[in-house]
């Protein structure tokens, strides 16, 4: 897949980290990408006086770190065909601010396409081996059960976000929904993948717990199209189960 892909091109690079100096600096820019990869899901909860949203903050420091990185080593992974096709997608909807009618909104566009090409070029560089790429996915669904334990929440105390809908703290139903069943694909394939350490065996269970919620927070905001995001990786779930042995996938299924 191209997560194979990607391991195999940033090989040739690997050189890069040789020095320790630039050996360490990649850590630092690994911890906060995985810290600001935690709090995306649920950045508009904490935010700092007079500085903004901790997500962001995390991100411009990332970005920042990174960009001292590749300077610091004039060498990157080489883009992906998702990179590639990120940065054409850039440059096409900045060629339509010529003839829209509200050119204020398509640059206000553009400028949140161009963050989100950086954090793509960022996770690419950084996320360069399986492990790494799976410690991100991990983070990413445990950051997810801050939105989900919100929207229960609200739910026992009866604050809807509209009429028979419930919404995680600082979002609509919609968004919340969208961004929980997101974690659902993850979350099968983590469980899937785990080893057979202890940790492994407590990876798994996290995961498996997860889809159950999630699909009860989804349903909590009534959004009939993140119900249906979640259809293709259940089926990928219970493919998935044939690894397990009889009791677990009781114990799953169950749960």
């Amino acid at each position: 897949g191209s997560a194979k892909r990607l391991m195999l091109q940033s090989s040739k690079t690997e050189s890069r980290w040789d020095h320790p100096l630039s050996a360490s600096l990649d850590d630092l820019v690994y911890y906060v990408t995985l810290a600001m990869i935690f709090t995306m899901s649920w950045d508009r909860l904490i935010e700092v006086p007079g500085l903004g949203k901790v997500g962001m903050l995390l991100g411009v420091a990332a970005a920042g770190l990174w960009a001292v990185s590749v300077a610091t080593t004039q060498t990157t992974t080489r883009p992906t065909p998702i990179v590639i096709a990120g940065l054409l997608f850039i440059l096409w909807n900045g060629a339509t601010v010529f003839w829209s009618h509200d050119t204020e909104r398509s640059i206000e566009r553009l400028r949140t396409y161009a963050q989100m090409t950086v954090l793509l070029l960022l996770l690419c560089d950084t996320m360069r081996t399986r492990d790494r790429i799976q410690m991100a996915m991990q983070l990413f669904v445990l950051g997810l059960v801050v939105p989900i334990w919100s929207t229960i929440g609200n739910y026992l105390s009866g604050e809807q976000a509209v009429y028979g809908r419930y919404a995680a703290d600082g979002a609509i139903a919609n968004s919340t929904a969208v961004l929980v069943a997101l974690g659902v694909p993850l979350a099968w394939y983590l469980a899937a993948h785990a080893s057979a350490t202890r940790w492994g065996q407590c990876q798994r269970l996290i995961n498996y717990f997860y889809i159950p919620l999630a699909l009860f927070a989804i349903g909590l905001t009534a959004t009939r199209f993140a119900l249906l995001m979640t259809v293709p990786a259940s089926l990928y779930g219970i493919a998935t189960l044939a690894r397990l042995g009889p009791a677990a996938r009781v114990a799953v299924m169950l749960s």
